[in-house]
């Protein structure tokens, strides 16, 4: 039983606990009692985590201007006129830079999810809503793709175009398949208009296993580079990457900015 006296949900009935207030007067998102969010828990096999030579922490400046050139606070504002709530989803938080930076910028819900158990608890530190658990194997109890599916999608989507997915995933290395999945992964759980900007290679459309990404009618819709190498925080050095995005149905052109030239008068969205 939880604090409140209720059983915790199971997943194979879930359900989105309902987000107590928080002090800036906003819902959270689906920040539930310490048993719901083990709902999400799968035993961790350490070599999953990549180690720390697999985590990059996004610069919070970075994130700052993807979320102004990507005009996310005109989104925002769009599904709220529509009556529904926006969210933003990081599957893989790390530290929580992302997340808090949305939280500071966008008057949106925030949801993650972290595999590493010392990086969720900086999050919860940080008062973050983020579970401890895997986003590619959400519940041990959960075998097929589907169900996989329906127990994230009760979690991550509501209404068409009211999520958008915004991550910085594991998995730098060309040959190191779980940057990808991430984003397929993101892009299976969508709903039309949902959105999926992931922070990755900047090479990636060149390699062969991530070309049905980039194909007509994957949803693929721009690629914003940064003014040269990003550099990581802490000990995360400088990498070649950018912010590349999908958006779950579209079948139009796509484009290449460099996010430093984004600004009020040609801002890319809608």
């Amino acid at each position: 039983m939880n604090p409140q006296g209720r059983a915790p949900s199971t997943p194979h009935h879930p359900a989105r606990p309902t987000a107590p207030r928080r002090p800036n007067g906003r819902r959270g998102a689906f920040s539930g009692s310490k048993g719901e969010n083990m709902i999400l828990t799968n035993p961790v096999d350490p070599a999953l985590t990549g180690g720390p030579n697999d985590f990059f922490p996004t610069p919070e400046a970075e994130v700052e201007k993807v979320i102004l050139a990507m005009n996310m606070r005109q989104w925002a504002e769009e599904q709220r006129s529509k009556r529904a709530m926006p969210l933003v989803v990081d599957p893989g938080a790390g530290d929580g830079n992302i997340l808090a930076t949305v939280d500071r910028m966008l008057d949106v819900e925030i949801f993650g999810i972290e595999l590493d158990r010392k990086r969720h608890q900086v999050c919860e530190q940080r008062g973050l809503q983020v579970w401890w658990g895997n986003f590619l194997e959400p519940a041990k109890s959960l075998s097929t793709e589907k169900g996989k599916l329906g127990f994230l999608q009760s979690l991550v989507t509501s209404t068409p175009g009211a999520s958008w997915f915004l991550q910085n995933p594991p998995g730098y290395r060309d040959d190191d398949g779980r940057a990808r999945q991430f984003v397929e992964w993101s892009l299976k759980l969508a709903l039309p208009g949902d959105r999926v900007t992931a922070l990755i290679p900047r090479q990636v459309d060149c390699l062969k296993g991530w070309r049905h990404l980039f194909l007509s009618g994957s949803g693929y819709r721009c690629c914003l580079t940064p003014n040269g190498r990003m550099r990581f925080v802490g000990d995360g050095g400088s990498r070649d990457v950018a912010w590349f995005t999908w958006e779950k149905g579209y079948n139009g052109p796509a484009f290449t900015a460099c996010v430093e030239d984004i600004n009020a008068s040609n801002m890319i969205w809608p």
